[in-house]
Parts: C-alpha cells; structure tokens; sequence
C-alpha cells in the first residue's frame, strides 16, 4: 500500500503544476502544450495485434477458471474490445477543460522508488521514468492506469481511500501554489472523470498484466533476438 500511497501522492503534485501554470497563466500555458502530439494513439495502433491477443488470452484464463460471470462482465465493459476501449478514452478526454500534462506510461517499470537506509520495504519518494507517452489529458487517465495495473486485489478494495489520498495532495500542492483547489478541481469533478474515464486504465491494465505476469521461459532475450521478429511473444525486461 505504501507504493501506491508514494506514487499517488506524487502524481497529486506533478498534476497540480499543470492546474496552476493554467490558472496563472493561461495563455503561455496554451502556447506550450497546444500542439503536444498523443503519441499513445500511434502505439495503440502498432500493438493492435499484441494486444488483442492479450484480451484472447485473458478471456481463455476466465473461462479455464470458470469465472463465467468475470467474462460476461469484461464482454460489458469491452463490448469492442481492448483497443477499441483505450481509443475511445483517448478520444473524449481531449477536450476537458482541466486536463493536465500526464505521465502516460503508468506501470510498474517506470518507477524508481528511493528507501530509507535501514530497512527496504517502504519507500519514502519516487520519480517518475519515461516520458515518451507524455501528453494533456484527464488526471484520471494516469491515475487508473497506474492504479489497474499495479494494485492488489486487497488495495482496489480500498480505492476510494487511494482517490482520497490522490486529491490530499492535489489540493495542498494547489494552496501552495496559491489557487483554490476548490474551483479548479474540487473532489467531486474527481469523481465524475473517474466514473467517465477510467475504463482506460482498466483496459490499459489487460494488455499490461499479461507483459508484467508472463513466466520467465516465455520472455524473450531481446540481446539475442537483435533485429528478429518475436513470432508473437511479449518481451519482458528484467
């Protein structure tokens, strides 16, 4: 829980940049991120054939496992698919007014979390890896991409305290910057975008979880594949 805290506590600061460069100073904040590209989309389309496998593969586990009503639901959630879904987010998001500048790739292998001396099992800060994805959009985008796809079952039942934790620091990061969270981004507008966007992150998750969980003998030795195709495998670095 305490990675999840770090990180969340993290993303409510850097989050909280884009709401007062906006606020302050709303026309340079517009020349500098209008014509940011989303490179996300163009990846999407290149992996389409990756990721669809991932979603066969992940309805073939439900079904072994005879988690019928998981799939049934998946199919409600997914009714086009994985692609389909993250497409679609990345597609209506663009136009909120208060998107901010997000980190883009929010999985676990772009972390570097920093422990005490004594001891390693709680960090005490994070900083943030790759950048490529970077782009304006909801805050819920990052948050329930990094949310899906690094919680355990224990803590997304404890979302509403993870959200909670995510908007604390928001919030005191916006009074330091001197605007009132309250009219920028109230906790309630928070949860609207959650419950509009976050099946993002959920069908994000899908097609991570299959890269992150895949068993050593099915990852690929990238230094020997060199230029070769990967005849469908995921590549997974150590």
């Amino acid at each position: 829980m305490q990675h999840l805290k770090v990180t969340l506590s993290n993303y409510g600061q850097f989050h909280a940049l884009s709401l007062a460069y906006r606020e302050h100073k709303p026309k340079e904040f517009k020349e500098l991120f209008s014509g940011l590209p989303c490179a996300m989309k163009n990846i999407i389309e290149l992996t389409k054939n990756s990721v669809d496998a991932a979603e066969k593969c992940l309805y073939m586990m439900l079904e072994k496992n005879q988690q019928f009503k998981a799939a049934e639901k998946l199919k409600e959630l997914l009714p086009d698919g994985v692609t389909a879904k993250i497409q679609q987010m990345l597609r209506i998001q663009e136009h909120e007014e208060n998107a901010v500048l997000a980190h883009g790739d929010c999985w676990n292998n772009n972390y570097m979390f920093k422990y005490p001396k004594q001891g390693k099992t709680l960090p005490e800060s994070v900083k943030f890896l790759d950048f490529q994805v970077t782009k304006l959009s909801s805050p819920v985008m990052a948050l329930s991409y990094h949310i899906y796809a690094t919680a355990s079952e224990k803590e997304l039942a404890q979302l509403k305290e993870l959200l909670q934790i995510y908007y604390s620091s928001l919030s005191s990061m916006l009074k330091k910057l001197g605007c009132d969270p309250e009219k920028l981004f109230p906790y309630e507008e928070l949860i609207r975008q959650w419950k509009k966007y976050s099946s993002f992150g959920f069908a994000m998750s899908s097609f991570v979880l299959q890269i992150v969980l895949l068993e050593k003998e099915d990852t690929i030795d990238i230094e020997a594949m060199g230029g070769r195709k990967c005849n469908g495998k995921h590549a997974k670095i150590e």
